[in-house]
Protein backbone atom coordinates (compact mmCIF):
# COMPACT_ATOMS: atom_id res chain seq x y z
CA UNK A 1 0.00 0.00 0.00
CA UNK A 2 3.34 2.02 1.41
CA UNK A 3 4.71 1.57 -2.28
CA UNK A 4 1.33 2.16 -4.31
CA UNK A 5 0.94 5.57 -2.49
CA UNK A 6 4.41 6.91 -3.71
CA UNK A 7 4.16 5.48 -7.12
CA UNK A 8 0.51 7.51 -6.63
CA UNK A 9 1.98 10.81 -6.12
CA UNK A 10 5.10 9.96 -8.44
CA UNK A 11 2.57 9.84 -11.64
CA UNK A 12 1.09 13.03 -10.67
CA UNK A 13 3.85 14.73 -13.05
CA UNK A 14 5.52 13.38 -15.86
CA UNK A 15 8.99 12.60 -15.27
CA UNK A 16 10.01 15.13 -17.73
CA UNK A 17 8.23 17.65 -16.07
CA UNK A 18 9.67 16.63 -12.42
CA UNK A 19 13.03 16.78 -13.64
CA UNK A 20 12.60 20.07 -15.36
CA UNK A 21 10.70 21.37 -11.54
CA UNK A 22 13.82 20.15 -9.43
CA UNK A 23 16.05 21.66 -11.94
CA UNK A 24 14.76 25.36 -12.11
CA UNK A 25 14.09 24.89 -7.94
CA UNK A 26 17.92 23.48 -7.95
CA UNK A 27 19.02 26.55 -9.61
CA UNK A 28 17.12 29.06 -7.61
CA UNK A 29 19.14 28.31 -4.94
CA UNK A 30 22.46 27.23 -5.99
CA UNK A 31 22.96 30.81 -8.37
CA UNK A 32 22.49 33.37 -5.39
CA UNK A 33 24.69 30.62 -3.37
CA UNK A 34 27.28 30.29 -6.11
CA UNK A 35 27.21 33.85 -6.44
CA UNK A 36 27.94 35.02 -3.53
CA UNK A 37 30.88 32.94 -3.00
CA UNK A 38 32.05 33.99 -6.55
CA UNK A 39 31.85 37.57 -5.64
CA UNK A 40 33.61 37.13 -2.13
CA UNK A 41 36.75 35.94 -3.89
CA UNK A 42 36.37 38.57 -6.31
CA UNK A 43 38.40 41.74 -6.41
CA UNK A 44 36.31 45.05 -5.89
CA UNK A 45 37.39 46.85 -8.47
CA UNK A 46 35.89 43.57 -10.59
CA UNK A 47 32.87 43.62 -8.56
CA UNK A 48 31.83 47.21 -9.13
CA UNK A 49 32.43 46.51 -13.24
CA UNK A 50 30.37 43.70 -13.04
CA UNK A 51 32.69 40.88 -13.73
CA UNK A 52 31.47 37.15 -13.85
CA UNK A 53 34.81 35.58 -13.54
CA UNK A 54 37.61 37.31 -11.72
CA UNK A 55 40.76 37.58 -13.42
CA UNK A 56 42.20 36.21 -9.91
CA UNK A 57 40.95 35.28 -6.61
CA UNK A 58 41.02 38.14 -3.59
CA UNK A 59 40.66 35.69 -0.66
CA UNK A 60 42.04 38.60 0.92
CA UNK A 61 38.79 39.31 1.59
CA UNK A 62 37.91 37.10 4.47
CA UNK A 63 40.69 38.76 6.52
CA UNK A 64 39.86 42.04 6.11
CA UNK A 65 35.93 42.17 7.10
CA UNK A 66 37.30 41.35 10.47
CA UNK A 67 38.28 44.53 10.79
CA UNK A 68 35.83 46.75 8.34
CA UNK A 69 32.69 45.12 9.27
CA UNK A 70 32.73 44.06 13.06
CA UNK A 71 31.60 40.77 12.38
CA UNK A 72 33.48 39.29 15.38
CA UNK A 73 31.19 41.25 18.10
CA UNK A 74 27.89 41.08 15.95
CA UNK A 75 28.64 36.97 15.31
CA UNK A 76 28.79 36.97 19.23
CA UNK A 77 25.53 39.10 20.01
CA UNK A 78 23.85 36.91 17.41
CA UNK A 79 25.13 33.86 19.06
CA UNK A 80 24.02 34.65 22.73
CA UNK A 81 20.55 36.41 21.71
CA UNK A 82 19.33 34.16 18.97
CA UNK A 83 20.75 30.70 20.89
CA UNK A 84 18.98 32.33 24.93
CA UNK A 85 15.95 33.23 22.70
CA UNK A 86 15.78 29.81 20.80
CA UNK A 87 16.14 27.96 24.51
CA UNK A 88 13.40 29.45 26.35
CA UNK A 89 10.84 29.04 23.04
CA UNK A 90 12.14 25.40 23.09
CA UNK A 91 11.58 24.96 26.30
CA UNK A 92 7.39 27.08 27.15
CA UNK A 93 6.85 25.71 23.65
CA UNK A 94 7.48 22.52 24.39
CA UNK A 95 5.42 23.10 27.64
CA UNK A 96 2.29 24.71 26.27
CA UNK A 97 2.31 22.34 23.16
CA UNK A 98 2.02 19.55 25.13
CA UNK A 99 -0.59 21.05 27.09
CA UNK A 100 -2.58 22.46 24.05
CA UNK A 101 -2.59 18.90 22.37
CA UNK A 102 -3.10 16.68 25.57
CA UNK A 103 -5.25 19.45 27.41
CA UNK A 104 -9.19 19.70 25.44
CA UNK A 105 -10.08 23.07 26.77
CA UNK A 106 -13.02 25.73 25.08
CA UNK A 107 -11.55 27.02 22.75
CA UNK A 108 -8.37 25.29 21.84
CA UNK A 109 -8.52 24.92 17.89
CA UNK A 110 -8.80 28.84 18.13
CA UNK A 111 -6.20 29.66 20.40
CA UNK A 112 -3.66 27.24 17.91
CA UNK A 113 -5.47 28.92 14.98
CA UNK A 114 -4.47 32.09 16.26
CA UNK A 115 -1.10 30.87 17.20
CA UNK A 116 -0.66 29.96 13.58
CA UNK A 117 -2.27 33.53 12.30
CA UNK A 118 -0.16 35.15 14.71
CA UNK A 119 3.16 34.62 11.97
CA UNK A 120 1.37 36.34 9.19
CA UNK A 121 1.16 39.91 11.42
CA UNK A 122 4.01 41.76 9.76
CA UNK A 123 6.99 42.89 12.51
CA UNK A 124 6.70 46.27 12.26
CA UNK A 125 3.01 46.64 13.47
CA UNK A 126 4.41 44.69 16.75
CA UNK A 127 7.67 46.23 16.95
CA UNK A 128 6.10 49.26 18.23
CA UNK A 129 3.94 48.27 21.30
CA UNK A 130 6.79 46.07 21.85
CA UNK A 131 9.10 49.07 22.06
CA UNK A 132 6.61 50.85 24.22
CA UNK A 133 6.38 48.48 26.73
CA UNK A 134 9.94 47.92 27.22
CA UNK A 135 10.99 51.75 27.56
CA UNK A 136 7.95 51.80 30.22
CA UNK A 137 9.53 49.08 31.77
CA UNK A 138 12.81 50.85 31.85
CA UNK A 139 11.30 54.27 33.27
CA UNK A 140 8.99 52.43 35.98
CA UNK A 141 11.68 49.91 37.15
CA UNK A 142 14.72 52.60 36.23
CA UNK A 143 16.40 49.60 35.16
CA UNK A 144 18.49 48.73 31.47
CA UNK A 145 15.83 47.58 28.82
CA UNK A 146 16.47 48.43 25.75
CA UNK A 147 20.56 47.91 24.17
CA UNK A 148 20.19 44.45 26.14
CA UNK A 149 21.16 41.52 25.56
CA UNK A 150 17.96 39.74 27.56
CA UNK A 151 15.36 42.56 26.05
CA UNK A 152 16.27 41.58 22.12
CA UNK A 153 15.83 37.87 23.46
CA UNK A 154 12.46 38.99 24.59
CA UNK A 155 11.63 40.45 21.15
CA UNK A 156 13.00 37.65 19.38
CA UNK A 157 10.97 34.98 21.63
CA UNK A 158 7.87 37.39 20.91
CA UNK A 159 7.71 36.16 17.41
CA UNK A 160 9.00 32.41 17.74
CA UNK A 161 7.08 31.25 20.87
CA UNK A 162 3.80 30.80 18.81
CA UNK A 163 5.39 29.27 16.20
CA UNK A 164 7.01 26.46 18.51
CA UNK A 165 3.55 25.91 20.46
CA UNK A 166 1.96 25.13 16.98
CA UNK A 167 4.29 23.21 15.98
CA UNK A 168 5.27 21.28 18.73
CA UNK A 169 1.22 20.83 19.24
CA UNK A 170 1.34 19.85 16.05
CA UNK A 171 3.73 16.74 16.21
CA UNK A 172 1.97 15.75 20.00
CA UNK A 173 -1.10 14.92 18.06
CA UNK A 174 0.77 11.85 16.59
CA UNK A 175 1.77 10.87 19.48
CA UNK A 176 -0.58 7.93 21.16
CA UNK A 177 -2.11 8.66 24.02
CA UNK A 178 -2.10 5.54 25.24
CA UNK A 179 1.56 6.76 26.42
CA UNK A 180 0.24 8.72 28.64
CA UNK A 181 -2.32 6.30 30.37
CA UNK A 182 0.63 3.53 30.11
CA UNK A 183 2.79 6.37 32.26
CA UNK A 184 0.29 7.19 34.67
CA UNK A 185 -0.41 3.20 35.64
CA UNK A 186 3.32 3.05 36.59
CA UNK A 187 2.65 5.26 38.51
CA UNK A 188 4.02 8.79 36.66
CA UNK A 189 2.83 12.35 37.57
CA UNK A 190 1.72 14.19 34.66
CA UNK A 191 5.32 15.96 34.59
CA UNK A 192 7.30 12.74 34.89
CA UNK A 193 4.98 11.30 31.80
CA UNK A 194 6.12 14.19 29.75
CA UNK A 195 9.56 14.49 30.69
CA UNK A 196 10.38 10.82 30.56
CA UNK A 197 8.09 9.76 28.10
CA UNK A 198 6.80 12.08 25.74
CA UNK A 199 10.05 14.43 25.17
CA UNK A 200 12.72 11.56 23.99
CA UNK A 201 10.07 11.18 21.25
CA UNK A 202 9.43 14.81 20.13
CA UNK A 203 13.06 15.43 19.92
CA UNK A 204 12.93 15.56 16.07
CA UNK A 205 10.29 18.53 16.91
CA UNK A 206 12.45 20.34 19.69
CA UNK A 207 15.12 20.28 17.07
CA UNK A 208 12.96 22.04 14.12
CA UNK A 209 11.51 24.38 16.63
CA UNK A 210 15.16 25.36 17.87
CA UNK A 211 16.24 26.01 14.36
CA UNK A 212 13.18 27.91 13.20
CA UNK A 213 13.21 30.19 16.50
CA UNK A 214 16.56 30.45 15.98
CA UNK A 215 16.73 31.79 12.17
CA UNK A 216 14.04 34.54 13.22
CA UNK A 217 17.11 36.37 15.19
CA UNK A 218 19.83 35.53 13.47
CA UNK A 219 18.46 37.36 9.74
CA UNK A 220 16.54 40.15 11.18
CA UNK A 221 17.65 43.54 10.93
CA UNK A 222 14.44 45.59 11.97
CA UNK A 223 14.05 44.13 15.46
CA UNK A 224 17.89 44.47 15.97
CA UNK A 225 18.36 48.10 14.88
CA UNK A 226 15.63 49.33 17.11
CA UNK A 227 16.21 47.41 20.20
CA UNK A 228 19.59 46.43 20.34
CA UNK A 229 22.44 49.04 21.72
CA UNK A 230 26.23 49.64 20.85
CA UNK A 231 27.53 46.77 22.31
CA UNK A 232 24.88 44.18 21.63
CA UNK A 233 24.29 44.68 18.03
CA UNK A 234 23.31 41.41 15.65
CA UNK A 235 25.51 40.54 12.82
CA UNK A 236 22.78 41.80 10.32
CA UNK A 237 23.28 45.05 11.77
CA UNK A 238 27.04 44.91 11.94
CA UNK A 239 26.61 44.20 7.80
CA UNK A 240 24.28 46.66 7.66
CA UNK A 241 26.22 49.33 8.93
CA UNK A 242 28.75 48.30 7.10
CA UNK A 243 27.08 48.46 4.13
CA UNK A 244 25.89 51.95 4.67
CA UNK A 245 29.76 52.98 5.23
CA UNK A 246 29.92 51.81 1.34
CA UNK A 247 27.80 54.62 0.15
CA UNK A 248 29.34 57.49 -1.99
CA UNK A 249 32.33 55.89 -2.13
CA UNK A 250 34.74 55.62 -5.14
CA UNK A 251 35.17 51.84 -4.52
CA UNK A 252 32.62 50.16 -2.98
CA UNK A 253 34.21 47.30 -0.61
CA UNK A 254 31.64 45.14 -1.96
CA UNK A 255 33.56 41.53 -2.43
CA UNK A 256 35.08 42.04 1.53
CA UNK A 257 30.85 42.46 2.13
CA UNK A 258 30.36 39.38 0.63
CA UNK A 259 32.75 37.47 2.11
CA UNK A 260 30.94 38.78 5.63
CA UNK A 261 28.25 37.38 4.23
CA UNK A 262 29.37 33.97 3.54
CA UNK A 263 30.67 33.93 7.49
CA UNK A 264 27.75 35.25 8.98
CA UNK A 265 25.53 32.09 7.22
CA UNK A 266 28.40 30.02 8.03
CA UNK A 267 27.14 29.26 11.82
CA UNK A 268 23.49 28.55 10.09
CA UNK A 269 24.03 25.97 8.10
CA UNK A 270 26.38 24.20 9.86
CA UNK A 271 23.72 24.23 12.55
CA UNK A 272 21.00 22.70 9.90
CA UNK A 273 23.43 20.18 9.14
CA UNK A 274 24.13 19.19 12.15
CA UNK A 275 20.42 18.41 13.05
CA UNK A 276 19.33 17.84 8.95
CA UNK A 277 18.56 13.93 10.53
CA UNK A 278 16.38 15.84 13.32
CA UNK A 279 14.72 17.97 11.28
CA UNK A 280 13.83 15.89 8.31
CA UNK A 281 11.77 13.50 10.97
CA UNK A 282 10.58 16.52 12.48
CA UNK A 283 8.64 18.11 9.96
CA UNK A 284 7.95 14.64 8.71
CA UNK A 285 5.88 14.05 12.15
CA UNK A 286 4.29 17.40 12.34
CA UNK A 287 2.76 16.61 8.61
CA UNK A 288 1.17 13.46 9.76
CA UNK A 289 -1.52 14.66 11.79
Amino acid sequence: MAGARRGDAADILHPVVRTIVRSVLALTIIIPVGYMLLMSVTPNVEVAAGTVWPTHFAFSHYVKMWAGTNLGSGMLNSVIICGSSSAAAILLGAIAGYVSSRVRFRGRTGFLSLLLAFQSIPTVMVLLPLVIVMAGLQGLMHIAVIGTYWAVAVAYLTFALPLVTWFIAAYVDSVPRELDDAARLDGASTFQGFIKVIMPLIVPALAVAGLLSFLVGWGDLLIATVISGPGTHTVAVALDSFLATQEGQVLPQFGTLMAASVVSAAPVVILYLGLQRFVVAGLTGASVK
